[in-house]
């Protein structure tokens, strides 16, 4: 027999001499093509068995040096021992280093990270699956809901229109409407099969062929009639409680969302509650602020007249917020005020000459860099040149001009500052170099 691509449609067929009816055998020459009704996999215009192996055979109708002795065994790291495949199914080309196959193709999962919920004669699901496989599962792509059993009653078939890359995850939503349920008032379970255009999973008879159709399926219980859900808000570590539910505080130590259910039966039918619980976050936060002198403070819920606001004080004050859930919050606020005009205290001589270290620089004290902003400095001498000029608040003369020092003489010195809000100002005086 030889296994080849003959119509051109993409995958392969069985050619073989014979008659289909009474087994294989030589009858004058008949060939008998075998496809179509199969998964086979993508072939060659020519393909051949050869020494109980396919392999290719190349197009100018030579056949290549086997791979490997056909008759090797194979051992995985697991200490399985396999040998060649005499299958039609089977490549040569997908058998991995330990004669294990393989096929290069999508896989969908689905996952148990699914939600139900049922408010106003809606059914919701959400559900999330995954491509586990090596290759895309290309859109579009369809997902079945069926009643109770797999190929049962259809409920409706979805087309998915964003292509699925290996190793990512998507969640899919649905809605359904009560009376879309209604004709099947016996039924138990929602069986969604994906990948799935309502004749069969993939290589099933459905779509894109996939290496494992037997995770496509998820089962949720239809939601009844009398499904109810509740929501409820409470502060973080507290518990709930009520005729329903009993949730105590290892469960609300974290600010969020978290749903809980119970079954209730009767001799009629089942009920359901969904508890949607708020677990609400208790803050307390710090604030430190400056604010200039003459104006009020106003902000995080706190007034303070401007009458109680002296200049150069600092003010420690809270205030304690009540949430609607009962959840109370506190805000610290420090509150500095600035007077609206800094004076600024800098030396009126300085004494380089001296070999004492002391005093031998002009510059503005650290204390005064804090309060202020900017500050920009020019320093003149008798004759109106500049001789020192500098922007920087951690500013330093010597008394140097021209990389020499002229003692006993005056300079005059203008500074212009700006405070924290930036209002302006402007500062002059004489300093004697020594």
């Amino acid at each position: 027999p030889v296994v080849a691509d003959v119509n051109n449609d993409g995958r392969a067929e069985i050619v073989a001499c014979g008659k289909v009816g009474s087994g294989l055998g030589w009858v004058g020459g008949q060939l008998w093509v075998i496809g179509g009704i199969h998964p086979w996999a993508p072939a060659r215009p020519v393909w051949n068995q050869y020494m109980y192996n396919v392999t290719n055979v190349n197009k100018d109708l030579t056949v290549p040096f086997p791979p490997f002795n056909n008759a090797t065994p194979f051992t995985d790291p697991q200490g399985a021992v396999r040998r060649p495949f005499n299958n039609f199914l089977q490549q040569a080309t997908t058998l991995d280093y330990y004669g294990r196959p393989f096929m290069t193709l999508s896989n969908v999962a689905t996952t148990q990270n699914a939600n139900i919920s049922y408010e106003d004669q809606v059914y919701s699901l959400s559900y999330e699956i995954c491509n586990i496989g090596s290759q895309t599962l290309t859109a579009p792509y369809h997902v079945t809901y069926y009643v109770d059993t797999y190929h049962g009653p259809v409920l409706r078939t979805e087309t998915m229109n964003t292509s699925l890359a290996p190793g990512s995850c998507t969640t899919l939503e649905t809605i359904f409407f009560s009376d879309e349920l209604d004709p099947y008032p016996d039924i138990e379970n929602i069986i969604i099969a994906v990948n799935d255009n309502g004749t069969g999973v993939a290589q099933n008879g459905g779509q894109q062929a996939e290496c494992d159709t037997t995770d496509n399926f998820l089962f949720f219980p239809p939601c009844p009639a009398t499904c109810d859900t509740v929501v409820a808000d409470i502060c973080v570590g507290e518990p709930y409680h009520d005729e329903n539910f009993d949730i105590n505080v290892s469960e609300t130590e974290t600010a969020g969302t978290r749903f809980y259910s119970r079954t209730f039966q009767t001799e009629e039918c089942d009920s359901i509650i969904v508890l949607q619980l708020q677990i609400h976050s208790a803050y307390e936060w710090h604030f430190t602020e400056t604010i200039p002198e003459g104006y009020p403070y106003d902000n995080h819920g706190i007034f303070l007249n401007e009458s109680l606001l002296e200049s150069g004080e600092r003010i420690d004050t809270s205030i304690v917020l009540q949430s609607v859930y009962g959840c109370d919050s506190v805000i610290h606020v420090s509150i500095v005020i600035a007077a609206a005009e800094i004076p600024l205290y800098l030396p009126n001589a300085i004494t380089p000459s001296k070999s004492d270290g002391l005093n031998d620089v002009f510059f503005l004290s650290e204390k005064f860099q804090n309060q202020i902003a900017d500050l920009e400095i020019f320093i003149y001498n008798r004759w109106d040149e500049l001789v020192f000029y500098s922007t920087d608040k951690a500013f330093q003369w010597t008394g140097e001009y021209r990389g020499k020092t002229f003692y006993d003489n005056v300079y005059q010195y203008i500074i212009h500052y700006s405070n924290a809000f930036g209002k302006r100002f402007t500062k002059k005086g004489t300093v004697t170099v020594l």
